[in-house]
């Protein structure tokens, strides 16, 4: 797992519940 900023992560994940 590339190391990023936790918001981005954050963010991320939010978008995929979004999807899902």
């Amino acid at each position: 797992m590339e190391r990023r900023a936790p918001v981005e992560m954050k963010k991320e994940s939010r978008v995929r519940e979004s999807m899902n």
